[in-house]
């Protein structure tokens, strides 16, 4: 099984969260992952790919992921060719996820049509399969058009392209065209096992091969020692990010008026985060691996308030007293149907 994590997210925090990868490349950690939002002060990441290029000079083993960036905001034949350069860059270890997005305020800001995103999306979920796969492309499409497109300087190494999303609709688009699934933190575990039946269905109807075992799941997680300090450090750092951002505004797809309270942390926590000392990380981590079916959890630490003294220690927690623990006992995942 594969573990990745989220280091502090906003460009301001760029030189703690380099600090954070190479702790968490020498703890053992297979993958590092960056999201993508914008006109958010001191939170999250504009240009994901750029940081990502960052760690790439300054890693040797490490899987760079994107998770995800919002693709109607970029033109495909851009997007291979930063992929493919970041690819080249880091040694075949970038993986490439994209999503739709869903905050209008973004939308308005980058002066795209909120109300066509959908097929925009799609348009251009196909046409940058393309681009990454084909040495040369012509499309011509209602969104898009590229004339005898080739992405150079290619890399020798093929870019994996996972996709992320909730909706039946984006189900349907990751099934057909993505490689992997991506679900991010905020499913509780009965919408994520949902989402992954309609998953796989839809790949069916598509004519594709099953995915490969990684079935790759974000969750959020917060160790500390001991229980009683973990849930200290989630109701300081994590429950603001649901209250105040999510639950603030933003227009969260799973976190509306029949989602659960944002300002209560045991609503919020159950079958979503994982929260404890080691020993109850542990136990969490097999849950989910146990019920889902993952082969590569990925965790995100921190928060927007989140001290860098607080994700360091968890990783070196997550190191020396969770990863060494899974790795010598089994973990039973279901059979892929």
């Amino acid at each position: 099984m594969k573990f990745g994590f989220v280091p502090t997210e906003g460009g301001l925090h760029y030189a703690e969260s380099l600090e954070q990868v190479r702790l968490g490349e020498q703890a053992g950690f297979d993958s590092l992952w960056l999201s993508e939002h914008h006109l958010q002060p001191e939170h999250y990441w504009g240009t994901p790919l750029l940081a990502l290029a960052g760690y790439a000079t300054a890693t040797e083993r490490i899987t760079l992921g994107a998770n995800v960036v919002v693709l109607p905001f970029y033109h495909p034949l851009r997007l291979a060719e930063e992929a493919h350069l970041l690819s080249i860059m880091s040694g075949g270890r970038f993986v490439l996820g994209v999503g739709m997005g869903y905050r209008e305020h973004e939308y308005r800001a980058y002066g795209v049509d909120v109300e066509g995103r959908g097929g925009r999306y799609e348009e251009a979920m196909g046409l940058l399969k393309q681009l990454l796969e084909e040495e040369r492309v012509t499309f011509a499409g209602r969104y898009y058009r590229v004339q005898e497109a080739t992405v150079q300087p290619k890399s020798p190494h093929r870019v994996p392209y996972w996709a992320g999303g909730w909706g039946d609709q984006n189900l349907r688009r990751a099934a057909r065209y993505a490689d992997e699934w991506i679900p991010g933190p905020t499913a509780d575990l009965d919408r994520l096992l949902r989402c992954r039946a309609t998953y796989e269905r839809e790949r069916a109807a598509a004519g594709r091969p099953a995915p490969s075992t990684e079935w790759p799941l974000t969750r959020e997680l917060v160790i500390a020692e001991n229980d009683d300090q973990a849930w200290a450090d989630a109701e300081q750092y994590l429950l603001p990010n649901y209250r105040d951002e999510y639950g603030g505004g933003w227009g969260h797809p799973l976190m509306g008026a029949q989602g659960p309270r944002v300002d209560d942390l045991q609503a919020l926590s159950a079958g979503r985060f994982i929260v404890g000392g080691p020993d109850t990380v542990v136990e969490g981590i097999r849950h989910y691996a146990e019920r889902f079916g993952t082969g590569h959890m990925i965790f995100r630490l921190g928060s927007a308030t989140t001290p860098h003294p607080v994700v360091m220690r968890q990783l070196e927690l997550l190191g020396e007293r969770v990863l060494p623990a899974l790795a010598k006992g089994a973990i039973h995942r279901p059979p892929t149907p």
